[in-house]
């Protein structure tokens, strides 16, 4: 008798229990029929779906509301008139569906007689304009020197035993030397190491130290 009762307690609650699944219904949304930025002026129309549907706005060309039909229970398949509210141009429609509802299209006469069918149907407002997404700007990149003409590259061969290299043009090179030759003067040399690779400075300059050089090389190229 015990396993009796408890079997039946447990076919209760199945049966007190939503169902869920395949069988739900789909729940009730807002949905938008967009006339297009120029808009019409419509006297009638008929809807196009199944199910029903409630509270109709209608939207002028500035995006402001200007009538509303609080009705319950419209049905999707009906004929309508005189939603337009007069003369007043529309930009858009917006409807929210009952459950299980669904728009598909909507058929309209202006009231010069004219006809057409609007199937822009959506569940975003057109009337909204997204905000646009920024788009990064690229990182400039650095344009390594193209060298050209006459050049040389000089080696330095330090006194403790260490060699420098740079590639200079031959302007640069004269320059190097007229320092090196001259008896009198600064007993450093700046040599702008040029390099493709400068990081975050704008120029990178290497100081030689007279007295510290034991031997030179100057071996002259053209670069095309």
């Amino acid at each position: 008798m015990k396993k009796l009762k408890s079997l039946l307690v447990i076919l209760l609650i199945f049966t007190i229990l939503p169902v869920k699944g395949a069988f739900a219904n789909i729940g009730p949304g807002v949905v938008y029929i967009d006339f297009g930025p120029n808009g019409q002026n419509v006297n009638t129309f008929k809807l196009e779906g199944s199910g029903t549907g409630h509270n109709m706005k209608f939207y002028n060309l500035e995006g402001i509301a200007f009538f509303s039909t609080p009705t319950t229970g419209l049905s999707l398949t009906g004929n309508y008139g005189n939603y337009s509210a007069g003369n007043e141009v529309i930009r858009m429609i917006e409807i929210t569906l009952d459950n299980g509802a669904e728009l598909t299209g909507l058929n309209w006469t202006a009231n010069n007689g004219s006809t057409g069918k609007v199937t822009m149907i959506s569940s975003t407002n057109p009337l909204i304009t997204p905000t646009p997404t920024k788009t990064p700007e690229p990182t400039p990149s650095v344009t390594p020197e193209a060298p050209s003409g006459s050049r040389a590259i000089l080696t330095l061969t330090l006194i403790t035993g260490d060699d420098k290299e740079f590639d200079l043009s031959m302007s640069e090179v004269t320059t190097f030397l007229a320092w090196y030759d001259s008896a009198s003067g600064s007993a450093r040399h700046g040599i702008d190491k040029h390099g493709n690779i400068k990081g975050p400075f704008s120029k990178r300059t290497e100081y030689v130290i007279h007295d510290k050089i034991l031997t030179f090389e100057v071996s002259e190229y053209t670069a095309q």
